[in-house]
């Protein structure tokens, strides 16, 4: 495991060590993020609190982008197992999500029924031809 440091200040030897450091760091970041996304999903959710849930799903999804676009190839044996561990998760998130994302396409369909039903319901004849019951006589 990795030491972590309690002191946001760090003093470097060499550039290439402050290179080492900030790298495993931000790995270490997306680990954490990575795992927090992976526990906050297993966690169940009542409807009254979903909202909240989902708003919390987004921050740490977009945490996760900003971080996966400064990192690199992961150099050591210790940072390759770090990344096949954040890779695991990360399939496991990915079937959480759409499981989510069927969720709420199923209640927006539910939705949509209601609405239809409800305004059928306050006029049931707008969907009715203006022409029903018209007769035309053609002689003159």
């Amino acid at each position: 495991m990795t030491q972590r440091w309690s002191s946001p200040i760090r003093f470097y030897k060499t550039t290439t060590e402050r290179v080492v450091v900030e790298m495993s760091s931000s790995l270490d970041n997306l680990y954490d993020l990575t795992k927090s996304l992976y526990d906050h999903l297993h966690t169940p959710v009542m409807e009254p609190e979903r909202e909240g849930y989902i708003e919390k799903i987004d921050g740490l999804l977009d945490q996760r982008e900003e971080i996966l676009s400064a990192i690199q190839p992961p150099n050591t044996a210790d940072e390759k197992e770090r990344a096949l561990r954040i890779m695991k998760m990360n399939e496991v998130i990915d079937e959480k999500l759409k499981v989510i994302k069927h969720a709420i396409m199923g209640d927006i369909r539910g939705l949509r029924m209601k609405k239809k039903q409800a305004n059928h319901y306050a006029n049931p004849y707008a969907n009715l031809s203006l022409m029903d019951g018209t007769f035309y006589d053609k002689k003159k």
